[in-house]
């Protein structure tokens, strides 16, 4: 409910739908929903913002980094040039999936929600850091 929430209050501020809408995760061999993918909001500062899941049982099996490389294709070509995710220390599974794609820890923060995130930062090919 709070990522439908978040993303009905951006469109309804003026948000264009690709930084603001889910993406479904859709397992080709039995056209299945295994997860969900999107932008967190639009760019702001020349970072965006992408959060990511599947469903427990669906997990180990390639979604995430599938879905995330896509992501992080789609805001190079918008001309995007970091992409960050937050991802809960003890989520070793997401660290990997990130790190496996070329994401770095920058950083630990208080997120809003009150919960301490590793903040994980990949920058587009030929972009400086």
């Amino acid at each position: 409910p709070r990522v439908a929430d978040r993303a009905l209050r951006l469109l309804a501020d003026g948000g264009q739908d690709e930084w603001c809408c889910t993406f479904v995760i859709v397992r080709l061999a039995d056209q299945r929903i295994v997860g969900g993918c999107g932008y967190k909001g639009p760019p702001r500062d020349g970072q965006v913002e992408i959060g990511y899941g599947v469903s427990p049982e669906c997990r180990r099996q390639g979604a995430a980094s599938v879905a995330t490389a896509l992501l992080l294709q789609r805001a190079w070509a918008a001309g995007v040039p970091s992409v960050r995710a937050e991802i809960l220390p003890d989520n070793a599974a997401s660290a990997g999936v990130v790190r496996k794609l070329g994401f770095s820890c920058t950083d630990r923060r208080v997120a809003d929600d009150g919960e301490t995130v590793d903040v994980w930062v990949a920058t587009r090919p030929g972009e400086v850091a």
